[in-house]
């Protein structure tokens, strides 16, 4: 086959601040206006901050539960006698992860807290790639528009 019906194609890895390259300040500003406003986005920020809490949840299994129980208490009896009671109690708890239970949880949190957070960050570049390419077609009809103009001016 010649070599000009091959084609291959090489993909580079998108840099978080690739708008920078186009050194528009307007933009900078619409698309930092996009993001601090856009509601979807946000709602999706606190939902990666939960299951980030939640992951931290998770490793808190691993850990032994303590538990310190306070008693105090005041009793009358029949005879007018009062008396004075108290206690205190520690109890301390460990699960053993024989079947894998809090690794496999701690695992599937892990995972969902990844998706949720790739999701966060291919939706923000889909909403910076939106206002980027809004912005040239604004920068194309205003363009072609003069064009117009100016073919009109010709035209008289």
């Amino acid at each position: 086959m010649p070599q000009n019906w091959q084609f291959s194609e090489t993909t580079l890895p998108i840099t978080d601040n690739w708008v920078a390259q186009f050194s528009q300040p307007q933009l900078s500003l619409l698309i930092d206006e996009a993001l601090n406003n856009n509601q979807a986005l946000r709602q999706e920020a606190y939902d990666v901050q939960i299951i980030e809490q939640q992951l931290v949840q998770a490793d808190a299994d691993f850990w032994p539960d303590l538990d310190l129980n306070l008693n105090t208490g005041r009793s009358k009896s029949t005879d007018s006698v009062i008396s004075n009671s108290s206690s205190i109690a520690l109890e301390a708890s460990y699960e053993l992860d024989i079947w894998g239970k809090l690794s496999a949880a701690q695992q599937q949190v892990n995972l969902r807290y990844l998706a949720a957070k790739a999701q966060y960050q291919k939706d923000r570049q889909t909403l910076v790639a939106n206002v980027v390419t809004r912005w040239f077609d604004w920068i194309a009809a205003k363009q072609l528009y003069q064009l117009f103009e100016q073919r009109v001016n010709n035209a008289k």
